[in-house]
C-alpha cells in the first residue's frame, strides 16, 4: 500500500492485545493519490507507541501539523483495528522508512529513517518528482 496525500490528524489511541491495552500513534492522511493498493479516501498509519514513550504524541503532532504533505508506504496493519481510527480508512503500518516528509516545495526528508535524504535522490528532488516517479524503472 501507498499513498500521497496530506496529514488531518495525529493522535494516541489504544487497542486490546491481551491483560493491558497497548499504545499507538495514529496519523490520519487524506489520499490525494493512491500509488499503490485499493483507493481509499483515507489511510490510517499506525505506530506502536507505548504510553511510556518519552516522545508525546502531542510532540509529533507539533511538529507535524495537518496540512503536511505525505508519501506513506507500508501494509495493512497486523493489529486489531483501533476504534479511534476513521472508519473510511484503510489502516497500515509503514515499511522501514515509510513516511516521507515534504519539508518545502523543493525538498523531503525521510521520517524517523536512518540516513538523511536531502537532495539526489537518483535525480529525485521534490515530493511531486518521487511520486510521478513511482512505479517506474530508473537506472542506477
Amino acid at each position: 500500500m501507498a499513498a500521497d496525500g496530506v496529514i488531518t490528524r495525529i493522535y494516541p489511541a489504544t487497542v486490546d492485545v491481551g491483560p493491558e491495552d497497548q499504545g499507538l500513534m495514529l496519523i490520519d492522511v487524506q489520499v490525494t493519490k493512491m500509488l499503490k493498493g485499493e483507493a481509499v479516501p483515507t489511510v490510517t498509519v499506525l505506530f506502536d507507541w507505548a504510553t511510556t514513550n518519552p516522545t508525546p504524541v502531542d510532540a509529533v503532532a507539533a511538529g507535524l501539523p495537518a496540512g503536511t504533505r505525505v508519501l506513506v508506504f507500508g501494509d495493512p496493519s497486523s493489529w486489531p483495528r483501533p476504534d479511534a481510527a476513521p472508519r473510511e480508512s484503510s489502516v497500515m503500518e509503514t515499511a522501514a522508512e515509510g513516511l516521507i516528509v515534504e519539508t518545502s516545495p523543493d525538498s523531503f526528508e525521510v521520517a524517523w529513517g536512518d540516513q538523511p535524504t536531502g537532495k539526489g535522490w537518483q535525480g529525485i528532488d521534490t515530493m511531486d518528482e518521487l511520486s510521478d516517479s513511482l512505479g517506474v524503472a530508473r537506472a542506477g
